[in-house]
């Protein structure tokens, strides 16, 4: 009844195997509305990753199952008024396809919750020299690569540098993250503080760290970046396909090889003790985050959406 209501229609598909969303989309398309089409994971490389990491099983039907994922969204886009793809890897992959793509980020936070140049500007001033406190902020699932972070985190500190790291956030994995920390003998370096609720809070408390440590095992678009952006948090992150795009766009990142746990650890070590560094870089994650806070993009995607819909409505 909804789909009969409105001019236009925002779709998206998660899963082939999972009808609600594919059936909106055939809805709008079966009725000739226009409609927005929305992909934020490239999930071919993401279910890939996650074959090798161990994380999924492997099989024929989940080579069959990506192959006839890729040839849906290569149709969808195809048909669709406007394509938001979050990240260059899916323009590279859809790109070619789609009737009118667009490349967009997608952020929670406003322009008025940044933390502000003053925040940051103090947590520099009074930053001891060679001490490196690190952050996650999401679930704590496998697929996340948090046990690798705690890995990484307790050989820098064998190596002699002060880096602690606290994980904010719940899930499956905590017990077995805490055990790990405790086993390695590091439960004071690496703390565990439960779920918190988003919001300017949130990136209030963000802003007393230094950097945002993130190492997933599979290609991954966490929010979370941009968050840590809007708390002046450089961004250390695994060497996936997103994170390398972060790094070229926003120059606020910090590359780590991906599943090396001590060339990962010798990164944090030489950032522990290269202040200047380390400043220039929260300077210019605070300049992404103003970039990229959730009004700037909602005015770009607005305008977006309705000149497709006068489009269509022309046509």
């Amino acid at each position: 009844r909804a789909l009969y209501e409105v001019d236009i229609a925002h779709t998206a598909i998660c899963d082939l195997y999972r009808p609600f969303s594919l059936d909106a989309l055939r809805l709008a398309q079966k009725r000739g509305l226009p409609h927005v089409f929305f992909i934020d994971t490239d999930i071919v490389v993401q279910m890939r990753n996650l074959i090798e990491a161990g994380l999924i099983r492997p099989g024929p039907d989940r080579a069959l199952y990506v192959r006839a994922y890729e040839r849906a969204l290569r149709r969808i886009v195809a048909g669709a008024d406007v394509s938001f793809l979050k990240g260059q890897a899916l323009i590279k992959r859809y790109g070619g396809y789609a009737r009118n793509a667009k490349l967009f980020q997608d952020t929670s936070y406003q322009s008025g919750e940044v933390v502000g140049e003053a925040a940051v500007e103090t947590r520099l001033a009074s930053r001891e020299a060679g001490v490196l406190r690190l952050v996650y902020a999401g679930r704590l699932v496998g697929r996340k690569g948090c046990d690798q972070a705690i890995d990484i985190v307790a050989k820098a500190r064998d190596k002699g540098s002060d880096v602690t790291l606290d994980l904010i956030g719940d899930g499956e994995d905590r017990a077995a993250l805490e055990a790990q920390a405790a086993r390695l003998g590091q439960g004071a370096a690496i703390r565990f503080l439960g779920e918190q609720p988003y919001g300017p809070d949130l990136l209030q408390a963000l802003a007393a760290y230094d950097g945002l440590l993130f190492t997933p095992l599979s290609e991954d678009t966490p929010r979370m970046i941009f968050d840590g952006y809007a708390a002046g948090l450089p961004l250390l992150g695994y060497d996936i396909p997103y994170v390398r795009e972060r790094a070229a766009e926003e120059q606020a990142t910090v590359l780590l090889p991906s599943g090396d746990i001590a060339g990962a650890a010798d990164e944090l070590v030489r950032l522990a003790a290269d202040s200047g560094r380390l400043a220039h870089l929260a300077r210019t994650a605070l300049r992404a985050g103003y970039d990229n806070a959730s009004d700037v993009w909602y005015r770009r995607r607005a305008a977006w959406t309705l000149e497709a819909l006068d489009r269509a409505r022309g046509a």
